[in-house]
């Protein structure tokens, strides 16, 4: 028996073991790095069309606006609901029950806002409770988003400031545009 050729033979056993164990650690890694990323994007995309459905429900409660307004706001509430929708979906792919369960505890919260913004008049009186079942519905589904990633601090996900309130100029510039364009069609 040729000892030189039982070690050469050896080691190049151990060398393949070697290698598909590296291969499958470092596709393990990039499967990891992968998911975080994919949940990451799917959580941002989320809360964007949450946040989104918000402006639209709240531009309309805000302050008497004209019927086509009203009906394009109303419009991109509903297009934000579905993206939200469709983003629950990559949701139940990516991650845990409890950011799920979350979300669409998000999404229920979101329903008493939109009911009071779609009736004729929008009940701006029903405003504030809505607004403040999204808040608490909205930072449960951010420490849950936080807790699924692996996040210490769960800062900000909670009320905001509400010194400086952005809702306004929106409201202002529509006007300014449907008065540009109320102007243009004379």
């Amino acid at each position: 028996m040729d000892i030189t050729g039982a070690v050469t033979a050896g080691a190049a056993g151990l060398a393949a073991v070697l290698a598909g164990v590296n291969l499958y650690v470092s596709g393990r890694r990039e499967l990891g790095k992968w998911k975080r990323e994919a949940l990451v994007e799917t959580l941002a995309l989320f809360l964007d069309a949450s946040f989104t459905h918000g402006s639209m429900c709240h531009t309309i409660l805000a302050e008497p606006l004209p019927e086509p307004e009203v009906y394009r706001l109303r419009e991109a509430a509903i297009a934000a609901h579905d993206n939200e929708a469709a983003t629950l979906t990559r949701l139940r792919l990516l991650a845990s029950a409890e950011v799920v369960d979350r979300a669409r505890a998000l999404i229920d919260a979101e329903w008493h806002l939109a009911n009071a913004c779609f009736c004729d008049p929008p009940r701006t009186a029903d405003k504030e409770k809505a607004s403040e079942y999204i808040r608490e519905a909205r930072g449960n589904f951010l420490e849950s988003a936080r807790d699924e990633l692996d996040l210490d601090e769960t800062i900000g996900t909670g009320r905001f400031d509400r010194a400086h309130n952005w809702r306004d100029f929106r409201i202002k510039m529509n006007q300014y545009k449907n008065n540009s364009d109320n102007e243009l069609a004379r």
